[in-house]
């Protein structure tokens, strides 16, 4: 069966928006899926590679199906579900509570807070300090102490958008190179914290272990392989944020692809089953 493309405004916007060292990490991960033909087996991806966005709409349904039952591919026609369903599936993996009605940002806010919380938790004290000496600079509002207390919680409610977005940043660098690949840093980010981005970045490294952790998970027959989903939607949850933080302009209507609920068959081949 082919796979089912579907514009999804929740995972789309975000694809287009990224620049091509920024697809990279989930290339790479959704080309370690064993379940289904590689995306090198279709014609767009070999032709653009290493071009991710020329090929957005592959990254898309990959990403989707491999989220979604099996079964549940199947009789959608190879369509896998929706974006936000995805997320929740992750969501309720990692035992992060949430509710049906939280929007996507607010989902994945929290998954951002359940990682960078257990990265924080498996640093050292010299590390913790350095961490927390940054998100307080750039929290005016909050003293150490509350912002302390909020990271080892993995509750950024009274975090600034500046914090939220290193926040962000540092999760984005730990998945890249929990994968295997150097993500450089955005301008805005590193010029927000100047010299101490490579110590910052060091200092989650040191963490990677327990964030790799997180991935991992027991295979089920017809189930999501979670551990390459996680690192993808906390991948795309990190571009969303950063990509809000520097207000980027919106994506020309042309680039958006189809209107929600078309349809196009592409790469014809077998419907991945997420193993």
């Amino acid at each position: 069966m082919a796979w089912a493309y579907t514009f999804d405004s929740d995972l789309d916007v975000v694809l287009q928006a990224a620049h091509n060292e920024e697809l990279e990490p989930l290339v790479i991960l959704l080309s370690k899926d064993q379940s289904g033909k590689p995306l090198s087996g279709c014609p767009e991806f070999a032709h653009y590679y290493p071009d991710h966005q020329r090929y957005v709409h592959l990254i898309s349904v990959k990403l989707r199906a491999l989220g979604g039952h099996q079964v549940g591919n199947l009789l959608r026609r190879g369509q896998g579900p929706s974006y936000l369903s995805v997320v929740q599936s992750v969501a309720a993996h990692l035992k992060v509570p949430f509710s049906k009605d939280e929007s996507i940002t607010q989902l994945e806010q929290k998954l951002l807070e359940h990682a960078f919380s257990a990265c924080y938790q498996s640093m050292d004290e010299q590390d913790q300090s350095l961490v927390l000496e940054q998100l307080t600079a750039s929290n005016e509002s909050s003293g150490r102490a509350l912002v302390a207390t909020e990271v080892a919680a993995g509750n950024f409610e009274h975090l600034s958008p500046k914090g939220r977005l290193l926040v962000a940043a540092l999760v984005s660098h730990a998945v890249s190179r929990a994968v295997g690949f150097s993500l450089e840093a955005r301008a805005l980010v590193s010029t927000m914290v100047g010299k101490s981005w490579q110590q910052l970045t060091l200092a989650v490294s040191h963490s990677l272990t327990r964030l790799s952790a997180l991935f991992a998970g027991l295979s089920a027959v017809g189930r999501p392989p979670y551990q390459i989903l996680v690192p993808c939607v906390l991948h795309v949850a990190t571009l969303r944020l950063m990509q809000a933080g520097i207000k980027l302009p919106p994506a020309p209507t042309a680039a958006l692809g189809q209107p929600e609920g078309a349809t196009d068959a592409i790469c014809a081949e077998e419907a991945p089953s997420a193993d």
